[in-house]
């Protein structure tokens, strides 16, 4: 199956000068030399004009595209781009206003924390008045255990009091097998000190090598005799290396791993954890209400990290939790730890108020969410984007059902679980009785990010037991983006409702054409190659559909992935379409979802260059190579194109023949429904 019969010399001309693009030049500087009839060469001039129906993406972008330029520090720049920059600016404007401000705030409120925070962080320069307190005694509560139980239990407050996981994770979620409550899932660490992930700590002597460079720097910042920092330093890797060859590293990188969810009883969870009380383990952190299931991805990595709670190793366990503890708050290390700091954690260099909007925008990202919904929420804009969600609704119920290869009964079992989706728009709600959020404020800057770490890992722990709301939005209002969770509810924060994506003032096909194929896009995760094993109540159930069904489902997966993998970018390098298959899928329900809306040519036409226009970006070449091995999106061009292409419509609209460049016979095009 080819992506096109062949290429018009523009839409070669447009590839060669986007490649230029991407090394951060212009089209207007792309030339290339031809000889003309006395042997001299000449200039081509550079492409200023496309037609649709060679190159969509280009034809739609090739002037913008010329004007975008990726700014310091990033891979990348089109509308996700402008318009988290523009929220950004909004952030930074309001930051810097609450915290320089006089104002008396409600004690609690989003503003007095910001207000005060923001104080925080301008008294701190190097080091915080409790560092050396603070270091000294974990650095001593861990010293002092005496066997693995107490070392254990020491782990557990390192967990409840400072949010810090040393070997072991539990974490409380929405039970994937069972989306209507939480779950409590056990799993062992995945990485090292932030440094680097299993995969690499097994498939690397460097990174390895690096981690134990790093131990040793630690253990002299601590103190340890520098006759023994290396033989300690090797027992801290050797330990984790055990634990990272127990992991299953497939599962790792599995971008839905739900099928390796595995139910534990609280008494086989004993008798995972030999080497110490898992109970009480679970009460020192915080569980005032113990399960009586657990869930894990990698049952054998649990058992791993039981393998290496050895009496024997209890030095180089506590090496590493202290390890752990530091690199959490490294930045906050002591004087007395100068030279560790300087090497691993120095401050950046930059504008001080720069960083420390940046800094709280990190740390405190819920917090700043929450006084940004406050300033911009539009309730105009998130009534007419809840309207846009429900037309949207109403147009897939009618794809679904017109889908003839499936039985009568999948169409109704999925129409289903289109009529039980939710849509969570904007932001959260938030609770108005939050005086009690003033005491998180602390005597200082790293007083004040612990309280923080604490408080919520308290409020995760105390959702044991209790029931997992649909309610619940997925993001924060602040981000440029939306989401479908497994529970059947789609996220859309108030970030993607500025323009380009959404204007109430712009025509109802071009706000279709660019937020409503995103929305339809989030449907169509619903039926995706991952999210069709959830049923129409959101719970993992690989058998809801009849046989016959997910065979016909997977023809079209087979279709699809092949059909992606002969495009590419650059002309040299192809999409893979197995590891881009969900997102595929979700683009192309998504468009047929949102053109089948409208019946007039003049509002499709609308619909698929507001579509365009949406993904037009520009992006450094080495980060385009490398997303194209991880990502599990196809790239912006190919997200255009590849869609368009297997549009009927297109070709009608845009008098698109055999021959052009976007043609693709019918035969060989692909949809999803």
């Amino acid at each position: 199956m080819k992506k096109k019969k062949r290429l018009s010399r523009c839409a070669a001309a447009l590839t060669a000068a986007i490649m230029l693009l991407l090394s951060g030049c212009t089209a207007a500087t792309e030339v290339s030399e031809e000889a003309d009839s006395s042997g001299q060469t000449t200039a081509e001039p550079p492409v200023t004009e496309l037609e649709a129906k060679d190159d969509f993406y280009g034809y739609i972008n090739l002037d913008r595209l010329d004007y975008l330029e990726i700014g310091y520090g990033k891979t990348s720049d089109g509308s996700f781009d402008e318009t988290q920059d523009i929220i950004d600016e909004r952030i930074s404007s309001m930051i810097k206003e609450i915290g320089e401000s006089s104002e008396s705030f409600p004690e609690g409120s989003c503003e007095q924390l910001i207000h005060d925070i923001y104080a925080d962080y301008k008294e701190y320069e190097n080091t915080c008045a409790s560092s050396e307190k603070t270091f000294s005694t974990v650095y001593s509560e861990i010293e002092g255990a005496q066997n693995i139980d107490e070392f254990m239990t020491v782990c557990a407050g390192l967990y409840r009091d400072y949010g810090v996981n040393v070997l072991l994770d539990v974490y409380v979620d929405m039970n994937r097998l069972d989306a209507a409550n939480y779950g409590v899932y056990v799993s062992g660490i995945t990485s090292v000190y932030n440094l680097y992930g299993f995969e690499d700590m097994t498939t690397k002597t460097s990174a390895a090598l690096s981690v134990k460079s790093y131990n040793e720097s630690f253990l002299k910042a601590i103190g340890v005799d520098k006759n023994v920092t290396e033989e300690r330093a090797e027992a801290m890797v050797n330990i984790i290396m055990d634990v990272a060859r127990g992991t299953d590293i497939e599962v790792l990188k599995e971008s839905l791993p739900i099928k390796y969810i595995t139910e534990i009883s609280a008494e086989e969870m004993e008798g995972i954890f030999t080497s110490f009380d898992f109970s009480e383990y679970m009460k020192s952190m915080g569980a005032e209400t113990l399960p009586d299931v657990y869930y894990t991805l990698d049952k054998n990595q649990l058992e791993a990290v039981n393998g290496v709670l050895t009496e024997k190793n209890l030095t180089a366990l506590k090496d590493i939790a202290k390890a752990d503890f530091t690199s959490q708050y490294g930045y906050y290390l002591p004087d007395s730890m100068k030279n560790m700091r300087d090497k691993y954690y120095l401050i950046p260099k930059g504008s001080r108020e720069k960083l420390i909007i940046n800094e709280m925008n990190i740390k405190f990202f819920d917090i700043i969410g929450e006084a940004y919904a406050g300033r911009y929420t539009d309730e105009v804009t998130l009534e007419a984007v809840n309207n846009m969600c429900e037309e949207l609704r109403a147009s897939y119920y009618d794809l679904i059902g017109n889908a003839n290869w499936l039985s009568e009964e999948t169409r109704a079992l999925l129409q289903k679980k289109l009529g039980n989706l939710k849509f969570v728009i904007g932001a959260p709600v938030y609770d108005t009785d939050n005086s009690d959020r003033a005491k998180l404020i602390g005597t200082d800057l790293l007083q004040t990010i612990i309280n923080f770490s604490a408080d919520s890992v308290k409020e995760n722990m105390s959702h044991i037991g209790d029931e997992y709301s649909t309610d619940i939005m997925g993001m924060s209002p602040q981000i440029v983006n939306a989401c479908y969770n497994t529970n059947n509810t789609i996220t859309i924060p108030m970030g993607i409702t500025l323009p380009p994506f959404f204007d109430v003032e712009r025509s109802k096909a071009a706000n279709y054409g660019s937020l409503g194929t995103v929305i339809a896009h989030e449907m169509s995760h619903a039926f995706d190659s991952d999210c069709i094993a959830f049923d129409a109540d959101g719970n993992y159930d690989p058998d809801w559909l009849p046989e016959a069904d997910k065979l016909a489902f997977e023809e079209k997966m087979r279709l699809t992935e092949e059909y992606y993998s002969s495009f590419t970018i650059m002309d040299v390098y192809h999409v893979d379409g197995e590891n881009t298959l969900g997102e595929n899928f979700a683009d192309l329900g998504g468009v047929e979802c949102v053109l089948s809306a409208f019946s007039d040519d003049a509002e499709k036409k609308e619909v698929l260059e507001s579509y365009a226009a949406l993904w037009c970006t520009l992006e450094k070449d080495i980060s385009a190579l490398e997303a194209l091995r991880y990502d599990v999106h196809s790239p912006a061009s190919v997200r255009v194109n590849a869609v368009v292409s297997s549009c009927d419509d297109f070709y009608r609209l845009y008098d698109v023949k055999e021959g052009d460049g976007m043609y693709i016979a019918p035969e060989n095009r692909v949809s999803r429904w």
